[in-house]
């Protein structure tokens, strides 16, 4: 599918947006999620940036890229979280998300990030752009309200999504995501 000359992405670090984009950010993703909290445009931490999808002056879409470090196994490794990927309803199945991906992809391997990670249930979305499913044993750092509660230990049953940057295999071994989830 062509996509429309109106349609552009523009990328920013978190702490060079514009009120302007904070406003158009928080109205995307308060439609778009439900439980999003009211008074933030991230949960639980700031993402690193953000990847905007406009048709002319208005947000249509938005991805928040979050760098980490995790461990897996005994294997140290920084990894780009996709976070709050959104499309608005009215551009669903235009590829808009697709293109914030590949634009994301490219901006994580240019920086040297071995692979993109998501925590989703939209396997099929996911797989589509080149992610693979792991199904590790997760440790992350719960927190509710703006509070820690504790580390948690379980199987995500395959909500685990990975795409290599590099065409190197995902290691083997439990996901420790020395913090949050993003």
């Amino acid at each position: 599918m062509a996509f429309e000359t109106n349609i552009h992405l523009t990328h920013h670090a978190e702490f060079d947006l514009a009120s302007s984009d904070v406003t158009s950010i928080a109205r995307l993703l308060h439609t778009s999620f439900d439980q999003y909290p009211v008074d933030k445009i991230y949960f639980p931490q700031p993402p690193d940036l953000r990847i905007l999808c406009w048709e002319k002056s208005s947000l249509v879409g938005h991805l928040a890229g979050v760098i980490r470090e995790v461990r897996v196994g005994e294997h140290p490794m920084v990894i780009m979280g996709v976070a709050d990927l959104c499309v608005a309803v009215q551009h669903h199945r235009q590829k808009l998300a697709t293109m914030m991906i590949e634009h994301l992809s490219s901006l994580a391997q240019k920086r040297g990030i071995d692979f993109l990670m998501a925590i989703s249930g939209e396997k099929e979305f996911f797989h589509m752009s080149g992610f693979k499913e792991v199904d590790p044993k997760c440790t992350w750092l719960a927190y509710l309200g703006g509070k820690s509660l504790g580390l948690c230990r379980r199987t995500l049953h395959g909500d685990v999504q990975v795409k290599s940057l590099i065409e190197r295999a995902w290691p083997e071994g439990d996901l420790d995501f020395l913090g949050p989830m993003f």
